[in-house]
């Protein structure tokens, strides 16, 4: 039983972290100047509330109930993204960034699950969800270090030297 009770808190865990992303992704696209990104960022979201719909259809078939939102962590780690983006306007860095700390935030939860070997049933499934966040946060860790590169060569500093 308790074995049990654990795997319906893991699968919901995974059910708010993608929740968490979902809501995480459509506030990003609303905040962000780059229309290439807030198009890409829609489409995350939209991806992971297929994910956490897929995975709420997976807890029902399983008899437990699933959860219907993110966590309290992921509203407070929204509301960060958008303090810090109002003190840094225009500078869509600060999105990206906060973007790639939810993202490896998914990346340690799904981890976890990989190494205890929960649900070997949906394996493949998860992995590729996995995939898909290490593909999403290698994207934004390239376009953080892009920016910096940016910021780095227009700078007055950059061109005295």
């Amino acid at each position: 039983m308790e074995k049990e009770t654990n795997a319906s808190v893991r699968l919901n865990e995974l059910i708010q972290v993608c929740r968490d992303a979902n809501q995480g992704y459509w506030q990003a696209a609303s905040e962000i100047e780059d229309a290439t990104f807030r198009k890409l960022f829609r489409e995350k979201a939209l991806e992971r509330n297929d994910y956490a719909c897929d995975l709420q259809e997976i807890a029902l078939r399983a008899g437990v109930k699933p959860e219907r939102e993110g966590t309290f962590s992921g509203r407070v780690h929204r509301t960060w993204m958008n303090v810090r983006h109002h003190l840094n306007p225009h500078q869509d860095q600060v999105i990206f960034l906060e973007c790639k700390r939810g993202e490896e935030h998914a990346l340690g939860v799904y981890q976890d699950i990989f190494e205890n070997n929960l649900f070997p049933e949906i394996q493949p499934q998860l992995q590729k969800q996995f995939v898909t966040m290490i593909e999403m946060r290698d994207l934004l860790m390239n376009n953080i270090q892009e920016k910096v590169k940016q910021e780095d060569t227009g700078s007055l500093l950059h061109l005295e030297k």
